[in-house]
């Protein structure tokens, strides 16, 4: 299965426009994005840019208990962070036995829940702007977490702490990102306004971030793994000033596990067999490190370096996690300034961990 190089690793972001009905119509052309941006796993024979007519008949048979494979189609923007047990549950081909034929979708920010609540996905990995999606429409809802990522609020080393970002300049890649949600959310909480510092937008390249921040052109971002390591490398004067990861705010940087709802309710089964395979790769990349170190610098054309700081840093959150109310009432905090819409969307609307624990 093809990876991106580091270097054209994408920042996740949040859905920039609502679902509407009339993305339907559009189907066709989402499907040809498709054929250019996504791989399949090395595990799957099937098409992720086939059509749904074609990828139903693969796996429209539900849960029979037959002991036939059930093809689910996985969209991901990218490999960071808390997708460990992804890369590792490829490298040992861990869905199969869960008679499970992951067809992974490599897909871009702006079209992976619009496509997911059109049916060109299964299930997604990503930012938990699925609620501004499930809010607008679309046939999705979240059934958890897969662990929060590693997240510090990296900054040049003339910045003492947090407060000696005021009048400074941090850097996001768009104004309705994870980074940007995260900074405004935690600076608001340790007592800096949005007059206090500002924030420069790159057009919606997390990499261009992270090179600005190397050059010394911004003070501070925030940021998970693998830009961690690669930031510090470039640039030792950078130190974090804060871990945002241990922090309640840390939820804003985790990624969500998403369900079309029009599949899942027939696929119950499949999804509960696909969270038991990614809660059992996590805990076989823990009890074998350097299997999984390197799995990771191969997918992710990394430094067995970098590829190890990430894992031992990392490896500790992952895992499957039912969402709480209290941790939903801080993502929709961070949403709503973006996305005023989802202020008042109630939890049982948009998230449903039964999917994996009833």
């Amino acid at each position: 299965m093809s990876r991106r190089s580091l270097a054209n690793l994408r920042q996740r972001s949040r859905p920039s426009r609502r679902w509407r009905a009339a993305t339907a119509v559009s189907l066709a052309s989402a499907c040809a994005v498709f054929a250019a941006a996504c791989s399949s796993s090395s595990s799957s024979s099937t098409s992720a840019a086939a059509p749904a007519s074609a990828a139903a008949s693969t796996s429209a048979s539900g849960d029979t208990g037959s002991g036939a494979m059930t093809t689910i189609r996985l969209s991901n923007t990218l490999i960071a962070g808390d997708e460990i047990p992804l890369v590792y549950g490829d490298s040992i081909g861990i869905w199969k036995k869960y008679g499970i034929n992951l067809v992974e979708q490599n897909v871009s920010t702006a079209i992976q829940y619009t496509s997911l609540g059109a049916g060109q996905a299964d299930i997604a990995t990503g930012s938990p702007g699925s609620i501004e999606a499930a809010v607008g429409g679309a046939p999705v809802k979240i059934i958890g977490g897969i662990g929060n990522d590693v997240i510090e609020l990296l900054a040049q080393k003339n910045i003492p702490n947090v407060a000696g970002l005021k009048g400074t300049t941090l850097g996001s890649s768009a104004p309705g990102s994870v980074t940007a949600g995260i900074i405004k959310t935690y600076l608001g909480q340790q007592g800096l306004t949005p007059s206090d510092y500002k924030i420069s937008y790159f057009s919606g390249s997390f990499p261009a971030v992270i090179t600005a921040l190397e050059a010394g052109r911004i003070s501070a971002t925030s940021a998970g793994y693998p830009y961690i390591a690669q930031a510090k490398a470039a640039n030792p004067g950078l130190h974090p000033v804060a871990t945002i990861s241990s922090t309640p705010i840390g939820i804003l940087g985790g990624n969500m596990m998403t369900v079309n709802t029009n599949w899942a309710s027939s696929h119950g089964d499949a999804i509960k067999q696909f969270v038991k395979a990614w809660n059992e790769a996590t805990k076989e990349s823990k009890a074998n490190p350097q299997a999984a170190i390197a799995a990771l610098a191969k997918a992710t054309k990394t430094s067995t370096t970098i590829a190890t700081e990430w894992f031992n840093q990392q490896s500790p959150l992952d895992g499957w996690f039912p969402l709480t109310t209290d941790q939903y009432k801080i993502i929709i905090g961070s949403l709503t300034a973006q996305y005023p819409n989802v202020a008042n969307a109630q939890f049982s609307s948009v998230v449903d961990n039964s999917y994996v624990q009833g």
